[in-house]
């Protein structure tokens, strides 16, 4: 039972010019406050497994492409934001390792958010994309490479962020 959390980020991943540089980039998220527009009686914060959809990146080329996987927590603070692929899920290794460590299945963690997330931008479910659902949740596709062996960053900064949902 991870979190959802849908941001419009602090500026567009897209930089001037349509340039997709960033996505060349591993994305860390600055824990330095909220976001804007939280409301007073929700209690916000990010853990490592939470996902987060960047509504600006569904752009229709896949069902996940606006989708990231809050990764574990650096030295330095900041969370590890993880790309889970384009067209279908593609399990980070550090998410499938910090899932295995937790005591629900990955379909008990996953599968209500994941749902969530598709329903909101697509108008579906992870049945309709998915063949054999069983298989989904039992033999998880890890996908690769992912932005940690990247060597440039981009920091997010939390509070920069506006919250939708």
């Amino acid at each position: 039972m991870v979190k959802l959390h849908v941001l419009d980020l602090h500026e567009s991943p897209v930089t001037e010019g349509g340039d997709y540089e960033r996505f060349r980039m591993s994305w860390y998220l600055k824990e330095d406050g909220v976001p804007q527009n939280v409301p007073n009686d929700n209690q916000f914060t990010i853990s490592t497994g939470d996902l987060i959809a960047v509504p600006e990146l569904f752009t229709g080329a896949g069902e996940m492409e606006g989708l990231r996987a809050v990764g574990p927590r650096q030295e330095d603070g900041r969370f590890l934001l993880l790309s889970v692929g384009i067209e279908y899920m593609e399990w980070p290794q550090e998410i499938l390792d910090w899932a295995q460590a937790q005591e629900p299945t990955l379909r008990e963690l996953y599968e209500a958010a994941l749902n969530q997330v598709l329903d909101e931008t697509a108008g579906c479910s992870l049945e309709d994309i998915v063949d054999e659902l069983d298989e989904f949740w039992d033999q998880p596709v890890e996908g690769g490479p992912h932005t940690a062996e990247l060597e440039e960053e981009w920091e997010i900064p939390l509070s920069g962020c506006k919250w939708k949902a």
